[in-house]
C-alpha cells in the first residue's frame, strides 16, 4: 500500500521537486482525471483483480473482488471471459466517471 502511494506521489510530481503543488496534488487525489496517471491506476487495478497474476482478469477474479454488476463487466470483456488491460482501462474510466459524477 505505501509503495503504491509513493509511486502515485512521484508520478503526480510533474516537476520532480518532491513537493506537490495544487495541480499536482489534484492529480494525486484524483488520478482518474489526469492522463499521465492512468497507467498507474490500471496497473493497480490489475494487481487488485488479477489474483493468479497471469496478466488478465478473468470473470471469476472479477466477481471475487467486486460487487459491481455483471452487465458492466460483460460490456467491456467483448463477449469473452477475460478483460485485457485496454478493456480494463475503459472499465475503470466508466466506473470512475459513474462514481464521481452520479
Amino acid at each position: 500500500m505505501v509503495g503504491d502511494e509513493e509511486s502515485k506521489f512521484y508520478l503526480a510530481d510533474r516537476n520532480g521537486d518532491t513537493k506537490l503543488d495544487v495541480a499536482e496534488y489534484a492529480a494525486f487525489l484524483h488520478p482518474q482525471n489526469y492522463d499521465h496517471m492512468h497507467d498507474l491506476e490500471i496497473d493497480n487495478a490489475l494487481v487488485d483483480y488479477d489474483k493468479n497474476r497471469d496478466g488478465f482478469v478473468s470473470f471469476a477474479e472479477y466477481l471475487g473482488e467486486c460487487t459491481y454488476t455483471i452487465h458492466i463487466f460483460s460490456m467491456f470483456a467483448k463477449h469473452d471471459v477475460v478483460i485485457l488491460p485496454n478493456e480494463l482501462s475503459l472499465y475503470c474510466y466508466y466506473y470512475y466517471y459513474y462514481y464521481y459524477y452520479y
